[in-house]
């Protein structure tokens, strides 16, 4: 019984860590033409897609928008994720963010597919939370299906989400319980 315990503990670690680690993958890093950040979330994605930018993976930055507001800043999503951009050093000129407001992860791929097809933007990398990233590459990689597009996704760095120790509080619990149930939709069908 001394020794069940501490096995039992240790499977259900072992577990708990594999349920975060599925949910968080990283497509290895090519040259793109534009580099995607996904709205919501925090100031993380931003951060990590410009040095993306900066570091030369890619030449074109799309924003997306759900409409959020931020307490104070009038200005909404787009045009703080904008601002944020240029403070890391992404030049106005390059940053494309399409003046739709959408509602879901399927939107925002949509919006991206027909702003890379208008462009010519053949070779996209998608930055978003790590915990978005396995859902976030299905659903892209379905919308993509057949344009001969290439879509790598990355978790921005830097982000509180870790899928070693996620269960360890309540909002990895929420995060990672809703995470699963809207992949679980997406393969259902449900948006």
């Amino acid at each position: 019984m001394l020794i069940a315990i501490p096995v039992l503990l240790l499977f259900l670690f072992i577990g708990l860590w594999g349920l975060g680690g599925i949910l968080v993958i990283a497509d290895p890093l090519q040259q793109a033409d534009a580099i995607i950040v996904l709205s919501g979330g925090s100031n993380e994605r931003i951060v990590h897609a410009a040095r993306l930018y900066v570091e030369g993976y890619g030449k074109y930055l799309i924003l997306t928008d759900t409409g959020i507001r931020y307490p104070g800043d009038p200005k909404g999503a787009s045009q703080y994720a904008i601002d944020l951009a240029m403070d890391q050093g992404v030049p106005e000129e390059v940053i494309l963010a399409p003046e739709i407001v959408v509602n879901s992860t399927v939107d925002e791929a949509k919006i991206v597919r027909d702003t890379a097809e208008s462009n010519g933007f053949r070779r996209l990398i998608v930055v978003t939370d790590p915990y978005h990233t396995f859902r976030t590459r299905l659903i892209f990689r379905s919308i993509f299906k057949g344009t001969g597009s290439l879509v790598m996704v990355r978790p921005a760095s830097g982000h509180w989400y870790d899928s070693s120790t996620w269960f360890l509080s309540r909002a990895g619990w929420n995060t990672t319980v809703s995470e699963y149930i809207k992949t679980i939709g997406f393969l259902l069908g449900i948006q």
